[in-house]
């Protein structure tokens, strides 16, 4: 699982990225900035509230009753998101980055678990436009997700 979801990020930032580029050198926002530490923090929120709240959805041994619990700690974590992105039009403003591509990777885990997010209107809204990327299809289609 670790290993597919490090391949699907790659693939991402790769494919995002302009030609001739380095891919980091855009996905990331300039080393001590303001915008850099904005988006240090959003990785961080996407890694310690999101990635790890999936975490014991994974677990079949775990009860129903317990999942709908985690279910609704990440529901939470994403309506956070969705407050943000009813702002700008990405998650650390208006410019699309990692901290973009790995939400994105994660909060689409939320249909793997039959999560309801029909009331995140921001969010869906994000990741439609973030889905709809030429490269974002190709990368789906070449891991096939899609």
């Amino acid at each position: 699982m670790l290993v597919a979801l490090l391949g699907l990020l790659t693939a991402l930032v790769n494919a995002h990225m302009p030609v001739g580029r380095p891919p980091l050198a855009q996905a990331f926002r300039m080393a001590g900035s303001m915008a850099r530490y904005q988006q240090q923090e959003m990785l961080n929120i996407i890694a310690t509230e999101l990635h790890k709240g999936f975490s014991p959805l994974w677990n079949p041994a775990l009860p129903a009753e317990v999942k709908e619990g985690f279910k609704q700690r990440v529901l939470g974590r994403m309506q956070y998101l969705d407050t943000i992105l009813a702002k700008h039009e990405y998650l650390t403003g208006n410019n699309y980055g990692v901290d973009d591509i790995y939400a994105f990777v994660i909060t689409g885990w939320a249909g793997m678990m039959s999560m309801d997010t029909a009331a995140l209107k921001n969010l869906n809204a994000w990741r439609a436009r973030i889905a709809a990327r030429p490269a974002v299809q190709a990368t789906l289609k070449a891991e096939g997700l899609m």
